[in-house]
């Protein structure tokens, strides 16, 4: 269908829209961030902040299993260590460069979820050049942003995030997410080891998928976009992801929003997480690694404390939402707490907004067998599946 252009929503239509559940699929917001001032092209970054240390996994490219964190290796580089390793050959490398003993065709690294307060200077330009108020959200900047950096290859585990959601912009290259609703849950074979505070992993390999292990994910609705530079996806409370960067250096910013609900679901991982302090320590392999690198495990008072204060704070908004109060309305005629209540942004008239869209698996596979040949199309294609549905 043509797509009607009209106007980008209003900033405060667009935040209560995302606040108030409105928005329940992943949608891509398109050419919204053109005018941040940032480094868009990897010469940039590289001149600008080829200065700044981040953590790397290296992964070999031949290895076909789910790239768990605990499995791979790390190293200490900068961001001109990594883009000099991306478009030069290794021989001609500086022997310092942490990346040399490295062949890019075979291995890649990513460099995830780098808090851009602590890896930027408190000085430089991109911590307010970094602004999501155009989606409503003025009080989100470069300070509450993360920074990922990865090569062709480097893919994040099928997981989805406990808290909030997520607003991911693209910045340079092309990434791939694969999405599932929350209601694919018992097609993605939930687990929580390893165990991150926050995270929970699907036991699916998205890449490889193994049907006889995993039967039911022949299932699942996976909802499937490329992202390319300007774009800005909007990620759903709860929605699995897989991502996957398509170009040699890919550059992401994103922030989480944080919702009302996020003291229930910080209820839920408190108890996750006194179970995991108590029970790793007696039940994990010595051969095994339980836990992803950066986490830790709490005493019992600590992890009682985190319970008691998440209880607190859900009877304290349980107890609030009680008492009588005003009707909240928008305008006159919608009360955006109605069931009834329509979202006033046009998702299938808006040319700077694309739903992502669905993929029926019955679509494609007729028996298991065939599975394999459609999902190989799957990852080697370059489709943009972003559509009104």
């Amino acid at each position: 269908m043509n797509v009607k252009e009209i106007e980008f929503p209003p900033p405060f239509e667009l935040r209560k829209s995302i606040l108030t559940n409105i928005l329940k699929s992943p949608v891509v917001f398109k050419n919204q961030i053109k005018s941040w001032s940032i480094p868009w092209t990897t010469n940039e970054l590289t001149e600008q902040y080829g200065h700044i240390l981040l953590d790397f996994r290296i992964v070999p490219k031949s290895y076909k299993g789910i790239s768990w964190e605990y499995q791979q290796n790390f190293v200490k580089a900068t961001i001109f260590d990594f883009t000099s390793w991306q478009s030069e050959e290794n021989k001609i490398l500086d022997s310092a460069n942490s990346f040399k003993k490295y062949e890019k065709d075979q291995y890649w690294a990513y460099s995830s979820y780098n808090y851009m307060n602590m890896i930027f200077s408190e000085t430089s330009d991109i911590l307010q050049n970094v602004s999501w108020s155009v989606f409503g959200f003025p009080e989100i900047k470069g300070k509450e942003s993360t920074f990922w950096l990865g090569a062709e290859g480097a893919n994040t585990p099928c997981h989805y995030d406990s808290y909030g959601c997520n607003l991911v912009a693209q910045i340079s290259g092309k990434k791939k997410w694969v999405l599932f609703p929350p209601s694919d849950s018992a097609f993605l074979y939930p687990t929580r080891i390893p165990y991150e505070e926050s995270s929970v992993f699907s036991s699916v390999n998205i890449l490889n998928p193994d049907l006889s292990l995993h039967p039911l994910f022949k299932k699942s609705h996976p909802h499937v976009v490329v992202l390319e530079p300007g774009d800005v996806l909007f990620v759903p409370k709860k929605w699995w992801h897989f991502v996957l960067n398509l170009d040699s250096v890919t550059v992401s910013i994103n922030t989480w929003i944080k919702l009302d609900s996020d003291s229930e679901s910080r209820l839920e991982e408190s108890v996750a997480r006194a179970l995991m302090s108590s029970l790793i320590p007696l039940y994990a392999p010595e051969e095994e690694v339980w836990l992803n690198p950066k986490e830790e495990l709490d005493s019992p008072e600590q992890t009682l404390n985190y319970i008691t204060t998440s209880l607190q704070e859900v009877l304290k908004i349980k107890e609030k939402s009680s008492l009588p109060s005003k009707v909240c309305k928008t305008d006159d005629k919608s009360d955006v707490h109605s069931e009834n209540h329509e979202v006033s942004i046009d998702l299938c008239n808006n040319k700077f907004i694309e739903k992502v869209k669905c993929l029926q698996f019955h679509e494609c596979v007729e028996n298991d067998s065939s599975y394999h040949t459609c999902y190989q199309a799957f990852q080697e294609s370059y489709w943009i599946l972003v559509s009104c549905i």
